[in-house]
């Protein structure tokens, strides 16, 4: 059963403990989020990943604004990726219309692939994004 995990002013978490799901919705269309903002959102999401075992994640950034800069990246790399690659098995995005932060979400999850994550693919919706998750892919 999804629920509700946490809300910040830029996120909610919500997870499905049934079939080890965490979805992280953005929701931020003016695009004021700052560094770190977006760092505080990313350690959220980090002890969520190790608190409940998530496996799967869909991460909605339709409404993401917010551009990750090189630093940022390498950031997320070093005190995220690097721990939650060992528990996470598929990460679903639903991707912005806008072109910059989808190349700027792309960049780092290319990133997150160099340190092992396999499966990580790119919709336009929520339910083509839990469809791959939960299938047998």
């Amino acid at each position: 059963m999804r629920r509700k995990l946490k809300k910040t002013e830029y996120v909610t978490y919500y997870g499905d403990l049934d079939v080890s799901l965490l979805e992280q919705i953005w929701e931020n269309e003016e695009e004021n989020m700052t560094t770190e903002d977006y760092k505080n959102d990313m350690k959220n999401y980090l002890n969520l990943v190790t608190a409940y075992n998530f496996k799967l994640n869909l991460i909605n950034t339709k409404f993401f604004g917010y551009f990750i800069t090189p630093e940022v990246q390498a950031w997320v790399d070093e005190n995220i990726f690097t721990i939650t690659k060992n528990i996470v098995e598929k990460i679903a995005f639903v991707v912005p219309t806008d072109i910059v932060s989808q190349i700027s979400i792309e960049q780092t999850m290319e990133e997150a692939n160099a340190l092992g994550y396999k499966k990580v693919a790119y919709f336009n919706t929520n339910e083509e994004a839990r469809i791959w998750l939960l299938g047998n892919n």
